[in-house]
């Protein structure tokens, strides 16, 4: 039942009609949808301003989901989801860590030939009494990048991307090194949008506002599990949808068959958590988990143009506390 819990499948084939790049050609200068504020900007000891920072079911904010183990397909964002029967790739002989994430490396080595993905997960580990945007992966971080990519080691060349923060950069070409594939800071797709902030309607603000009810963590992820505290960030189906819709899927197309894009906490823990319809426990809030390093979401783009989404971690676990 793991399987329909937390791969879920939102059929997007519209969105493929129109994405006809070369995967092999250089991708054009990357565009971005305009963030609300800088969207590299981090929060207190997270990878947001402040604090660092599987199918859809959408949900307004302020509402509470219910459990569900029906496999949903949707046509578009914001029609109702109705059932239908399980597609995609099956995951239910896979294990995961105890917050409902499987090994990146499994999914990856699961793919059909005609699957593509992208696995978009957070940097590795940075040091974590500092919030600037200059601290650069610890040593340990860098070594778990590499080693992650020495499991995904294949003929194939990844499209890297990242946020353009230098730990995420530098996340994405250690994962290049891991399998061998050669690749520079210079040479890592960077957009704005992978940045940390998209779901906050106030970045300059959130830190010092979420101070008193608990902290930066406990407010975002009982945000996205309950709609709890929601004047501090967008609409979130209504965000996670203009994300994935009107730039990440229209990506896919000019990229290669597996992307890795490295992003930030805050953006990756609240997508994780509303694509995979809160399945994930990442509930800071009321148990102290927060999304780990190199941990987020494999979203997968089938031959028949349906996305779905799998929650993945390329660390021993997908939380952190």
């Amino acid at each position: 039942m793991r399987f329909l819990k937390c791969a879920f499948v939102v059929s997007v084939a519209a969105f493929f009609a129109c994405c006809s790049d070369d995967s092999d050609s250089s991708p054009a200068e990357p565009t971005d949808i305009p963030a609300s504020s800088d969207a590299t900007a981090e929060m207190g000891s997270s990878d947001a301003p402040g604090i660092e920072s599987s199918a859809t079911i959408p949900l307004s904010s302020a509402s509470v989901p219910e459990d569900t183990s029906a496999n949903l397909i949707q046509s578009s964002a914001s029609e109702i989801p109705v059932e239908n029967p399980v597609v995609g790739l099956d995951v239910s002989g896979f294990a995961t860590d105890s917050s409902g994430f499987y090994d990146l490396s499994t999914i990856y080595k699961a793919l059909l030939p005609t699957d593509k993905v992208v696995f978009l997960i957070r940097h590795a580990e940075r040091d974590r009494n500092s919030a600037d945007l200059s601290v650069p992966l610890t040593v340990e971080g860098e070594a778990a990048a590499v080693a992650l990519g020495q499991k995904l080691v294949s003929e194939e060349e990844f499209t890297l991307a990242s946020s353009g923060v230098s730990r995420a950069t530098v996340t994405a070409t250690k994962i290049a090194e891991g399998r061998g594939q050669a690749a520079t800071t210079e040479s890592v797709l960077t957009y704005d949008t992978l940045g940390g902030n998209w779901f906050l309607l106030n970045p300059d603000t959130y830190s010092s506002a979420a101070s008193p009810l608990g902290g930066g963590f406990d407010v975002m992820t009982e945000w996205a599990y309950t709609g709890a505290n929601d004047t501090m960030f967008y609409n979130i189906e209504e965000r996670a949808n203009e994300f994935m819709n009107n730039f990440l899927i229209p990506h896919i197309g000019g990229w290669n068959r597996v992307t890795v894009a490295i992003t930030h906490d805050y953006l990756i823990m609240t997508l994780t958590v509303f694509y995979t319809n809160r399945t994930v426990n990442l509930k800071s809030f009321e148990n102290g988990r927060w999304i780990n390093y190199m941990t987020g979401l494999a979203i997968i783009q089938h031959a028949d143009g349906s996305i779905q989404y799998v929650p993945v971690t390329g660390m021993d676990t997908g939380y952190m506390y």
